[in-house]
């Protein structure tokens, strides 16, 4: 933990953003600059659901499950408020993936709500949504009553048990 964060600059704190995101690279935790919460979030997802991380070679989808070749797409989101909008999805052909996993984090990264649903069920859901004045963008809205929708897999326990055993240290008093 970095002592008396709240005594750095802004521009202090720029710099260290910049070299932990260099040493995510580094350690091949992310692939590309500016997407920490969301390498984070496939890496979770991937180690969790025990899937094979596609990195940004695949278009369309982020992880494979490598017992039956099912397709993932994860977005995750740490949002500052109580927001709910999860990043957008191109979608440019039928059926792009088998199955859509939503992440939200808490500010240290805990797990707030997850869920895993079936494509056919994500285009069906009221959350899902058109971005406007786009022909293939969509977002989902990741509520808490989506989390009780039919089709809807709440993955909540089964992520904040791994999160707990894993990465304790999210969890001490802070």
């Amino acid at each position: 933990m970095i002592d008396n964060i709240q005594s750095l600059t802004t521009g202090q704190l720029l710099l260290a953003y910049v070299d932990v995101e260099g040493e995510f690279m580094h350690r091949r935790f992310m692939e590309k600059h500016g997407g920490v919460v969301g390498a984070y979030g496939e890496a979770l997802v991937c180690e969790c659901l025990k899937l094979c991380h596609t990195g940004h070679n695949e278009k369309g989808h982020d992880a494979i499950d490598p017992s039956n070749g099912k397709t993932y797409q994860i977005k995750a989101l740490r949002p500052s408020k109580s927001a709910t909008l999860l990043g957008v999805v191109h979608i440019t052909e039928k059926n792009p993936f088998d199955y859509y996993v939503g992440v939200i984090f808490y500010p240290h990264f805990e797990v707030k709500r997850v869920v895993k649903i079936p494509f056919d069920v994500l285009v069906a859901l009221p959350e899902w949504k058109k971005k406007k004045n786009t022909e293939n963008q969509f977002q989902l809205s990741l509520t808490q009553g989506l989390t009780r929708r039919s089709g809807v897999k709440n993955l909540y326990r089964r992520f904040s048990d791994y999160q707990r055993e894993e990465t304790p240290e999210l969890f001490l008093p802070r």
